[in-house]
């Protein structure tokens, strides 16, 4: 996409290429060169929607490396943007991130009716992807008070991503099920999970959970079953 904005002389093609890229260096860990691609398709100015998008992307990179209330304030801005412009599809791809930055700074209740709202529309409207993102969400943030359902939840994720090929997230569900394992003290399972995750975090070059996956397995047991991980905590970057 860039290459053709750049052959083109397309500012568009141009900021969506940048923006695009920076979401996979940002989604395989690398969030430093994701960053500069956002700030890249950001200087273009595009158009409003591309603004919108690079600053959701980029919101999501400042969450990953740890600028939590940054990203989240970037992203609050956006979902509000996509939702007052009836981007509905955009608004609610962005809102995983928020739901996500809200869990990772420990706001479950911020994060709970966002995630509801995300599942209840996704299903209402057939998209997929976004149903296994927020039932991946509802798991993590039904975790410590239901663990019963949050199992369901995940279970239910993990089937979805699966199904249409969304590797990466699939490996994030199983990281978040093998926690769960854990927390029901069923240690050799939640090795096998994990061994899972991290093959395909391997094969796909994720750089962000393959170190923590690979600490908990060659943890000791009697440490693994002593340790209560929460499971967004495995999932982080």
């Amino acid at each position: 996409m860039l290459e053709y904005g750049n052959r083109l002389k397309d500012l568009r093609l141009k900021a969506i290429g940048w923006y695009r890229m920076g979401c996979a260096h940002i989604v395989q860990g690398d969030i430093e060169a994701g960053l500069r691609c956002c700030d890249e398709a950001l200087a273009l100015e595009a158009t409003p929607y591309d603004v919108g998008m690079a600053n959701a992307y980029r919101g999501y990179g400042e969450i990953k490396a740890g600028l939590v209330e940054m990203g989240i304030a970037r992203l609050e801005a956006a979902v509000a943007w996509f939702d007052n412009s009836r981007q509905r599809y955009s608004q609610l791809r962005v809102a995983v991130w928020l739901a996500e930055g809200y869990l990772r700074q420990g706001d479950r209740e911020k994060a709970a009716p966002l995630i509801d709202d995300m599942l209840n529309t996704s299903r209402a409207n057939g998209y997929r992807y976004l149903v296994g993102l927020a039932s991946w969400l509802k798991g993590v943030s039904s975790a410590a008070e239901a663990p019963a359902a949050a199992v369901d939840h995940v279970g239910e994720a993990m089937r979805i991503l699966d199904a249409i090929g969304a590797r990466n997230d699939l490996a994030e569900a199983m990281v978040t099920r093998a926690a769960l394992w854990q927390l029901s003290g069923e240690i050799a399972k939640a090795r096998q999970m994990l061994d899972a995750a991290r093959a395909v975090f391997r094969a796909l070059g994720t750089r962000d959970d393959s170190d923590w996956i690979k600490a908990q397995i060659e943890a000791p047991d009697a440490r693994l079953a002593a340790s209560r991980i929460d499971p967004l905590a495995a999932t982080s970057g």
